[in-house]
């Protein structure tokens, strides 16, 4: 739908990524580039 935003990050998932915002337009999506960012993945038994 119009004005709805996703932020994903985007790039190799074992480097650095780059966090995308992307909104919905009437004619379709505008993306901003955020920041980078690097994601580390979830390991099983290590929460609190």
């Amino acid at each position: 739908r119009v004005g709805g935003i996703m932020v994903v990050p985007v790039g190799q998932s074992d480097t650095v990524q780059t966090l995308i915002r992307v909104v919905r337009t009437e004619t379709g999506y505008e993306y901003e580039e955020l920041r980078a960012v690097r994601f580390v993945p979830l390991v099983e038994g290590l929460g609190h």
